[in-house]
């Protein structure tokens, strides 16, 4: 499996969360395909986080 990690810079900060996951699909995969795929890697990221992750502490990795 492949991962992308987008931080803060990578992001279109007039898109939502799933239209810029759809951005990397572009020419990739049929436009019906896009938000599903994209809904179900964002669902799939989330349920990795670890359980005592703290969402605001803006530390990042990398």
């Amino acid at each position: 499996m492949i991962g992308f990690i987008f931080q803060a810079h990578n992001l279109l900060p007039t898109l939502t969360a799933s239209e810029n996951v759809q951005v990397a699909m572009f020419g990739h995969r049929p436009r019906r395909e896009r938000r599903p795929r994209a809904n179900a890697l964002l669902e799939a990221a989330r349920s990795l986080r670890a359980p005592t992750a703290n969402p605001d502490s803006g530390t990042t990795s990398g």
